[in-house]
Parts: structure tokens; sequence; C-alpha cells
């Protein structure tokens, strides 16, 4: 039985969540109101945790100067991006 939609694995390329796991994570070392996202997308890549980083990038980028909110705001995107697919 297929379970709720939001919790439904994404299936990406290991290298671009890789990619996003280490951009994450810096910004985490930014700011730390990332950091719990960050974590939850070791365990899953749903877009239920796609959509909490994107949410927690753009608080970033809304709070932090450059190049950290530049780099918070393009995370965001790519985090949107990925729940539509």
């Amino acid at each position: 039985m297929a379970g709720p939609e939001h919790l439904r694995e994404i299936d990406l390329p290991a290298h671009v969540l890789a990619r996003w796991k280490e951009t994450a994570a810096y910004l985490a070392n930014v700011n730390a109101a990332l950091l719990p996202e960050v974590q939850a997308l070791e365990w899953d890549c749903t877009a239920h945790s796609l959509t909490r980083c994107a949410m927690a990038a753009r608080y970033i980028a809304a709070a932090e100067a450059e190049p950290y909110a530049g780099a918070a705001k393009a995370l965001a995107a790519e985090f949107e991006e990925a729940t539509k697919l």
C-alpha cells in the first residue's frame, strides 16, 4: 500500500543529492536553522523533507548577507524544483 504522496521517496541521482547535502551543510554552519533539515535528508529524500529544506534555506536567504544569501536562494530553488518531480 502506498503512503501519502508527500512522504514518497524521490529518486534523485546520488551526485545531485550529495551536492545538495554539501551545500546545505555549509549553510547550516552559517546558520543553525538549516541543521535539522540537513540531518533529515540523511534519513529520507521526500517531498516533505525537501520542502522543509527549502523553507529553511529561504529563511537563511532573508537573514544572511551575501554570499550566503545567494547560495541559500539557489539551494531553496533547487529543493523546490525537486519536489515537483
